[in-house]
């Protein structure tokens, strides 16, 4: 009874330690092998005492017509374009994996008149940075420069996919990664 014990808790212990370093393997295995698709957004800066400090990133265009009928919270793939500017778009809704191009899985948040709108899966909603570059970050967002700047502020995101996952790969301002804009300020 004792060994019986002895085991079940070595296995519960195997499971702990598995299910984080499975998770890091995933995500890794998206960052080293998946497509990189840039999106325009607008991020907004707030603070969030048990995730600390990140950039909540707010995608252009959530809505994909759809002549299929769809119900809120149905799991559904979205396929990717991008634009003249090499700027990616939700192209395509389906219910059932695409086979032959890349694709991201999340569900419907609800369907109205033929347009599908769509939740964006949590990895990709957040760009985690230390404490003290999220304010600077948080600042060039929230108040823009003043109309008679010269400069002009945007915002874009490099977004790894493989297989239906998504991985914030990097955040940069005025093309250039938040890191690097932030030093030249």
């Amino acid at each position: 009874m004792k060994n019986l014990r002895i085991g079940i808790f070595a296995v519960v212990m195997l499971l702990y330690i598995w299910f984080p370093f499975n998770m890091i393997r995933q995500t890794e295995q998206v960052l080293k092998h998946g497509n990189v698709y840039r999106f325009q957004l607008q991020p907004i800066d707030p603070y969030d005492a048990f995730r600390g400090r990140y950039v909540s990133l707010f995608y252009g265009n959530q809505e994909i017509p759809s002549s299929d009928s769809l119900l809120s919270g149905q799991e559904v793939y979205i396929t990717l374009q991008r634009d003249s500017l090499g700027f990616a778009n939700f192209k395509n809704i389906y219910t059932e994996k695409p086979t032959q191009q890349d694709y991201l899985t999340t569900n419907v948040l609800y369907f109205n008149n033929g347009l599908v709108t769509i939740e964006i899966p949590e990895n990709m909603a957040y760009y985690y940075m230390n404490e003290q570059s999220a304010p600077e970050v948080e600042k060039l967002v929230m108040f823009p420069m003043p109309s008679d700047s010269l400069q002009e502020i945007h915002s874009s995101v490099d977004i790894r996919i493989l297989n239906g996952n998504a991985v914030v790969e990097e955040l940069y301002i005025n093309d250039l990664p938040v890191k690097t804009y932030l030093k030249q300020q």
